[in-house]
């Protein structure tokens, strides 16, 4: 992790790391100016704390790669650390909050178990990994307290790469597939749309 001042000054610079391989993919601010950082552990000693007391707390990796999510203050301080992931390989690549400083983590996810959560407010929802690997989604409020987990993916490989929210809360992911049968909806309203897998990967 490496921070520069406005006038380009290098003013931390600092491992953030255990005993294997480790890898940042994504942060984001809130308005508090606390930084999210989300990304992928392989190691059994990362740094891990629940300082803020968050429901969803993962101290111990799964099998493989885990994904990591993390809170820090607005000085920096380590606030909340956890890994995420279940019995297989498991990564974080994105991150987003919204207006209700609400916080978005997408990935790929091979694990059978993720921790999902069907809030039962008509969201959508898919407990099941339904391929090799499918992506994710996790929603929690401010304080890593879950609000709703769900895969996203086919019968193939999927990922979810990166999540994005609009100033009226409506959630963008990106990624990719290798799912023939991946879900497809249209949305009317001259939105583009194409129900077809194209190829290898689309």
């Amino acid at each position: 992790l490496m921070v520069f001042d406005s006038t380009r000054t290098n003013i931390l610079t600092t491992y953030v790391s255990g005993n294997s391989y480790d890898g940042f993919n994504d942060i984001v601010f809130d308005n508090k100016n606390q930084l999210y950082v989300v990304g992928v552990s392989s190691s059994s000693n990362f740094p891990v704390t629940n300082t803020i007391g968050a429901s969803f707390y993962q101290s111990a990796k799964g099998v493989g790669n885990d994904g990591i999510q993390m809170l820090f203050s607005d000085s920096l301080a380590l606030l909340y650390s956890s890994y995420f992931g279940g019995n297989n390989h498991d990564a974080a690549f994105g991150i987003s909050i919204d207006s209700k400083n609400r916080v978005y983590v997408v990935g790929d996810a091979q694990s059978t178990n993720l921790s999902v959560l069907d809030p039962m407010d008509g969201s959508y929802y898919n407990a099941t990994n339904e391929g090799s690997y499918d992506g994710f989604l996790a929603e929690y409020d401010s304080l890593f307290n879950v609000r709703w987990v769900t895969y996203l993916g086919g019968s193939g490989t999927d990922r979810i790469s990166d999540v994005r929210v609009t100033p009226n809360d409506h959630i963008f992911t990106v990624g990719w597939t290798e799912s023939a049968d991946h879900d497809t909806l249209d949305m009317g309203l001259g939105a583009y749309y194409n129900s077809s897998y194209g190829g290898v990967r689309d």
